[in-house]
């Protein structure tokens, strides 16, 4: 599943740069969608790129649906899992949890 869900991401990454940001939207979606049921099966070994592909959903979910509190939301559980993965692992994924931060920040300053 890990394996599809990075194809899938990596789909809707690309389906955005065409333009197609409704069909990003499902692609995304469902890599979320993978990587939850593994995390769920698997244990916390795939919560990192969860969380990243958390915050692609919430970038295509704002691109294609216009919708910042549903963007917040998904966005809001992504540095949940990144700090508590932070929190664990100082040293391994504070940066992660502050890369994720500026760009999003720079992402919403932008927009």
């Amino acid at each position: 599943m890990p394996g599809l869900a990075d194809s899938l991401n990596s789909h809707a990454l690309e389906l955005v740069r065409a333009g197609r940001s409704h069909e990003a939207l499902e692609a995304c979606a469902e890599a979320v969608s993978l990587l939850r049921a593994a995390v769920g099966a698997e244990g916390d070994a795939h919560l990192p790129n969860l969380a990243v592909y958390l915050v692609d959903l919430a970038r295509i979910t704002l691109w294609s649906e216009g919708d910042v509190a549903r963007s917040v939301e998904i966005t809001e559980e992504a540095y949940r899992y990144l700090d508590e993965l932070a929190a664990r692992d100082p040293r391994c994924f504070r940066g992660l949890r502050e890369a994720v931060r500026r760009d999003q920040f720079r992402f919403a300053y932008r927009h």
